[in-house]
């Protein structure tokens, strides 16, 4: 959390001061924040796939954690090639979207993310509560600065006009660039908080290694010559 309130930080104060520098701007691509952003999103996708390979191996439901880990691969992606903004002026024009749907990603997005939601809520309803509080509070936190940010954003741009997001200096106005700020600090926020409860999950499964075996070697194998 230190890291990115720091980051955070120097974009906001950097934004304050009227200095143009877009890699220290978290909504700016190719910048500190983004670098930052997809890290996190890294390790938290190693850690998931490590809990994929230790449910596994224990006979648990692993598929889920594989889901988790595919949807945090693909919100990764898209945060570096910005898929989701592509989708905003060809959807806002067929359906006419304002105010707080001005980007009209939201709408496919949010479907897709309540899809995932409902099918996997049996199966969080299996995580010990540690893990779960952690992984509901991460989800939580993420489409509060996702959506609901992003709707605020999109209100501000739809009550000013193009004066609510720039000036005539070409920067972002104040009230924007706080919208967008804190949006990227609640993203970032959640993915530590998401890394941390499977960590923690992990950690109650105790260690694991992978071993990688010549083609046809079975386990009986492997035990034999561990022994």
């Amino acid at each position: 959390m230190g890291i990115t309130t720091l980051v955070v930080a120097l974009s906001v104060t950097m934004n304050l001061a009227g200095l143009d520098i877009n890699r220290l701007d978290v909504d700016e691509e190719a910048s500190v924040g983004t670098l930052w952003t997809g890290l996190q999103f890294g390790f938290l996708i190693l850690m998931l796939l490590s809990r994929t390979v230790t449910a596994h191996r224990a006979g648990e439901k692993w598929k889920p954690w594989l889901i988790v880990a595919m949807c945090a691969g693909y919100v990764m992606a898209d945060d570096v090639i910005t898929i989701h903004e592509a989708t905003t002026e060809p959807l806002r024009a067929a359906l006419g979207t304002s105010g707080f749907l001005t980007f009209a990603w939201i709408i496919p997005y949010s479907i897709v993310a309540l899809a995932v939601a409902v099918s996997l809520f049996p199966w969080m309803r299996t995580l010990n509560p540690t893990t779960r509080a952690g992984m509901f509070i991460a989800a939580g936190l993420f489409l509060a600065g996702a959506v609901v940010m992003e709707g605020v954003g999109g209100i501000l741009i739809d009550a000013g006009g193009e004066a609510s997001v720039t000036d005539g200096a070409g920067f972002t106005s104040t009230s924007y660039m706080l919208s967008t700020s804190f949006e990227e600090f609640l993203e970032m926020i959640s993915v530590g908080v998401a890394t941390g409860a499977v960590m923690f999950d992990l950690s109650r499964k105790g260690p694991f290694s992978i071993r990688i075996a010549p083609v046809g070697m079975s386990e009986v194998d492997h035990e034999r010559i561990d022994a």
